[in-house]
């Protein structure tokens, strides 16, 4: 989503951030005259960290590594974090900031009208940070995108399956959990030990279904017992 012009600079606007990180954000290549003013300035393997709400509570952000310029140009509602020599391996810095713990308490540097409220640079100024040996930072960040990753799959899969329940189960939902206990004597003590689902058998049902084999079997032969009489 590149539009190219001869001598371009990067821009990029912030409802295009994404949260996970290493994740597709869509660039510009635009004229400088278009962008020399009312922008912030940022360069490559810059860490982009929104400061308005909600974008902030949301962890948009993300390291500017895949640029097709040295030198790029954004929206003035982010920072801009940028390493001062190679002991810090910036997607680590970006684990820490998209934290759920430290974005909660980057709320409490809010200043601002409401709707319109922002995180002052003086909270990562005084941000303490555990900085451990690079390799160490390479291998943990490595970690969380590989888990993000692994999340995003699953997530894209449940999303498929469930596009394929809403067209085959059109007007309701049903489940079948299966639990091996053991034995007939446990079966049977489990099922007497639950207090919220009903013996039914209908899979559609509003109920939930608890079933044991030789239960389902003795309610059929009852039921045929009583047609046949």
């Amino acid at each position: 989503r590149l539009r190219q012009k001869n001598n371009g600079n990067l821009y990029t606007r912030m409802r295009c951030f994404r949260r996970n990180g290493r994740c597709e954000v869509p660039l510009f290549v635009l004229y400088y005259k278009e962008v020399k003013t009312g922008f912030t300035v940022f360069q490559k393997d810059d860490l982009l960290w929104a400061k308005i709400t909600p974008c902030m509570q949301n962890g948009k952000s993300f390291v500017a590594s895949n640029m097709p310029t040295e030198i790029g140009f954004g929206s003035t509602e982010f920072h801009v974090l940028r390493k001062k020599d190679e002991r810090i391996y910036m997607p680590y810095l970006w684990v820490l900031l998209t934290d759920s713990h430290i974005l909660e308490a980057a709320q409490g540097m809010f200043s601002g009208s409401a709707g319109q409220q922002r995180v002052s640079d003086l909270f990562l100024k005084r941000f303490p940070i555990v900085l451990p040996p690079v390799e160490k930072q390479k291998k943990l960040a490595d970690q969380v995108f590989k888990a993000l990753e692994t999340n995003r799959v699953i997530r894209d899969e449940a999303e498929e399956e469930w596009q394929v329940a809403k067209e085959q189960f059109e007007h309701g939902y049903g489940a079948i959990l299966t639990l091996r206990v053991g034995s007939k004597e446990k079966a049977f003590k489990f099922i007497d030990s639950l207090t919220i689902p009903y013996i039914i058998s209908n899979i559609g049902d509003t109920k939930t279904l608890k079933n044991q084999r030789l239960i389902r079997n003795k309610v059929q032969e009852e039921n045929e017992n009583g047609r046949k009489g």
